[in-house]
């Protein structure tokens, strides 16, 4: 049986038992998007002051190379898999490691792998995903600029 997807307004939640902190965000659906975290608050600083921190990820739950590796430490299959691909670029292992994540999401067995809080955070992903990749070039700075209107 395949798990269920966990509702977007659950994300909170999530955050609460992982140490991510969301401070004046709301959860809410971008016209042609998807759902995302949109500011509850001006986003400018015209003081030259810093903006405002509207949310806070620890170290342990950033997909990095330190994570993936540290769960190849800890899952002896995800270990041997990696080193039957061999050498991959860290995007390839951060697909790979969502993918072993969304696998033991969906099987909710025991000896289906170790549980990382990606283990539940992949059920909140839809299955089309609109990558950035995808977007327009306007789009993708606003990933390296902050901009204060939204798309």
């Amino acid at each position: 049986m395949a798990s269920e997807k966990l509702p977007i307004t659950s994300l909170p939640v999530w955050a609460t038992f992982n140490n991510v902190r969301l401070s004046n965000v709301k959860i809410e659906s971008i016209d042609g998007k998807g759902q995302g975290l949109i500011a509850e608050t001006e986003l400018s600083a015209p003081d030259g002051s810093e903006p405002p921190l509207l949310l806070r990820v620890p170290h342990e739950v950033t997909l990095c190379e330190d994570v993936i590796s540290g769960y190849a430490k800890a899952d002896r299959r995800f270990h041997e898999l990696l080193e039957v691909l061999g050498p991959q670029s860290t995007r390839v292992r951060a697909l790979i490691f969502l993918l072993a994540q969304t696998i033991h999401a969906e099987l909710r067995q025991a000896d289906s792998g170790v549980s990382t809080p990606w283990t539940e955070y992949v059920r909140y992903l839809p299955d089309d995903v609109f990558l950035p990749t995808m977007w327009r070039d306007h789009e993708r700075a606003l990933l390296r600029e902050p901009r204060l209107s939204r798309l």
